[in-house]
Parts: C-alpha cells; structure tokens; sequence
C-alpha cells in the first residue's frame, strides 16, 4: 500500500491492482449499481474503503461462479458485505444427442487411424496443461517484456469489461482497451516479438509464435471497426479471453494469481470450445463446426487453455483463413474424443514434427512421447484432405463445477 493513503483507503489504481478489476469498470460500476461507496478528497480522487474492496472481492466470486453482474447488483451492498450470497452453482450440460455428422464423414473420421488407442493417465493423474511454458519472464529483453505485458493486460481487460458489464455493455470502455491493438507502434513489436531470442528449446519457440498468433490474428481484424453490433462486442471478448488463457499458459509468471485460479477443477464441454474455432475463419472461408461428443473434455481452465492452443495451430496449419475447413468431434473407444478437420480442397496440413506444440501436448495429454504419439496417430494427417488429433475425456463423476465461460 503506498504511504501516502490514508490508513483502510485505496486509491483507484490500487484498488484495481488488488482486486483486478479494470479502473474504467470501477467508475462505470459506481455510477450504474451503487454498490461501491468511495471517499472523495479534496482533489476529487476515489478513496475506497476497506469495505469496498470486500464487496469488489467478492462480486468477483459471483460473476466467476456465472452470475451476471445485473445479478449481483440487485443483491445490494449490505447483502454483498454480509457474505451470505453463493456462487450459484450450475448443472453438468448433457452428454446425449450427438451432432448431425453424415454417415459418410463418421466412417471416414473412424478410418483415420486403425491403432488401438488409449489414455494412459488415470483421472488423478490427468495433465493439466502445464509444464509447456516458459517458467521466467526473464528469458525476454526488456523490450519483449514490456510488449508482452501490455498485450496480456489487453487482452485480459478487453474480456474483463465485457464480462462485467455484459448486461448493458460498456462500449465505450471497450473501445478505449482495444486502443493498443491498432497503435502501428505496437502491432510492429508484436510482429518483431521473438526475434531477440537465441533459444532452440521448442517449448520456448512455441511461446514466441503464440504471442503474434493464437487468437490474436482474428481478433486484430475484428478490433479495427470502432463500430460494433452485440455480436461483433462477443467476438471480441471470446476471442481476448482465449488469447489471455493461452498467454498465461505459455508464460505462467505473467500473471501469477490468474494461472493459479486456472489450475482450479472446473469443467469444460467439447462444444463450447470447438465453437470457438469459427471466429478463427479470418478472410470470409467458411468453417464448420460439428461436436459428435457433448460432454466434458478438459477438467480446468490450464488445460483447456492447452487443448486450445492446439486446435489453434492445428486451424492454422489447416489454413482456414484461406479455405474452407470443417471441424467434426466423435467418440471412439477407450474414452477419447477424436477431432478431425477436412478440407475439400486437400492439404489439410503439414506434418508434424515432434517439437512442434500439438505433438508435445496430445503426447502429454495421453501420457506418452511426442514420437510415440506421431508414429501411433494420436496426432496427424493423411497428406490430402484429413488432419487429426486425440484428447481423453473427462469423467463427469466428482465435485468439479462447470466453468463460468460455459454458455
């Protein structure tokens, strides 16, 4: 706390710093809801109470456990200090019903590989997501930290303010975080990051090339409208959230506090995630999406996080800007989820290597080495008009909630 407030006080800027929320949300906050109750100063500065930050922790909780902040608000501060209120918490979705994946397509995605498959990790042991990120901000030169932080603090903010205020989205609010994805400025360092490394470890090249790719490219197009729909305001945030989930997991240390909360049991559906990929079709090639498996298929948001940055690369690599792509899921034996992507056009992708980060997280995910996981198809593609991947299932057995993100 910075000497110069007053004992149980805190300036703006701190009160965002301990509880994470953006400032332009805090003040949009107070004049919308009422919930928050700041001192004014000579000066006319907020100085919040000690109050206040126990109310802004725990709407955080709230919103975090899938109330909407409209929810929360009509709580009231008194019932918000009391600490009587609960994360609401929300059904499994179900698991019948499959996607209309024609007949055709379901034999073709149960010939891609004929070798008996399995998951070797018992659920305790499941993989996380971790241990593919580069442990120390340390390995970046000054210039790269500071491009790093300032697109992570972005992107974060971006969802920040659309999760917040998605009642009666703050546009405004949005628009002015978006700013430093159009500053040319920026967007150079942000082509140029990486190049100042020395490094052949593959973890840390795939770290470097996640920062300027990932989700980014897509919502770069998106952000140079200033005038949006409620679709359009969606796209955005979905598209920053991945972005900051997926930074986070390849750069642990940049936000300490969120890659902890990520680790955090909480479930995610197969259908959620592959929805995503559409926002990725880029230049008007059109992507579709089919989940044949509904239910659960990453335990916490750290591995959905890798799961993502896989499909990410493996779009990419398929060249869905330039081409049409579909995405088809289906159960197979031995509680895996089979994720194939064609191209009428062939040339699905390249192959993989083993250094490349799809090989090394299917590989981890299944509890085996990234050759392994090549030579036996847990990973890969036919040279035509075929790529695949591999991910086990979730058991929907025990305590873990659903993931707030979930629609």
């Amino acid at each position: 706390m910075a000497s110069d407030e007053p004992r149980g006080k805190y300036k703006i800027k701190t009160i965002a710093a301990l509880t994470g929320v953006n400032p332009t949300l805090l003040r949009a906050w107070e004049r919308r809801y009422g919930f928050l109750e700041p001192v004014r100063v000579s000066s006319h500065h907020r100085l919040y109470t000690e109050e206040d930050l126990t109310v802004l922790l725990r709407i955080q909780g709230m919103l975090n456990g899938g109330l909407s902040i409209g929810e929360v608000a009509a709580l009231g501060r008194a019932q918000l200090l009391s600490g009587e209120v609960q994360p609401p918490s929300r059904p499994l979705p179900s698991r019948s019903g499959e996607g209309r994946i024609p007949p055709a397509v379901r034999d073709a995605l149960q010939n891609l590989t004929t070798q008996p498959l399995s998951s070797r990790l018992p659920l305790e042991q499941r993989w996380k997501g971790e241990g593919l990120g580069v442990p120390s901000l340390r390995e970046l030169q000054p210039s790269e930290l500071a491009t790093l932080v300032r697109l992570y603090q972005t992107v974060r903010d971006v969802y920040q303010v659309w999760l917040y205020s998605r009642d009666a989205p703050a546009l405004e609010a949005l628009n002015a975080t978006l700013q430093p994805l159009r500053d040319r400025a920026f967007l150079s360092a942000l082509e140029q990051f990486g190049s100042l490394s020395h490094s052949h470890d593959p973890v840390h090249r795939s770290a470097f090339c996640l920062v300027r790719e990932g989700a980014l490219p897509a919502l770069l197009l998106r952000c140079r409208d200033v005038h949006w729909g409620a679709d359009d305001l969606e796209q955005c945030a979905l598209l920053a959230r991945d972005h900051a989930k997926m930074l986070r997991n390849a750069w642990p240390t940049l936000d300490v506090a969120l890659t902890t909360a990520d680790s955090a049991p909480k479930l995610h559906m197969l259908p959620s995630i592959l929805a995503k990929l559409k926002l990725l079709s880029t230049e008007g090639a059109p992507l579709r999406v089919v989940a044949g498996y509904t239910g659960p298929i990453t335990c916490c948001c750290s591995e959905t996080a890798a799961l993502d940055r896989t499909l990410y690369e493996l779009v990419d690599r398929a060249g869905a800007s330039q081409r049409p792509l579909q995405v088809w899921a289906i159960a197979v034996d031995d509680g895996l989820v089979r994720i194939g992507l064609q191209s009428p056009e062939g040339n699905a992708a390249a192959p993989w290597d083993p250094n490349d980060y799809p090989a090394m997280a299917v590989s981890r995910a299944h509890g085996v080495s990234a050759e392994q996981a090549l030579r036996q198809g847990y990973l890969g593609g036919d040279g035509g008009s075929w790529s695949w991947m591999h991910w086990p299932m979730v058991a929907t057995g025990g305590d873990a909630p659903v993931c707030a993100c979930e629609p």
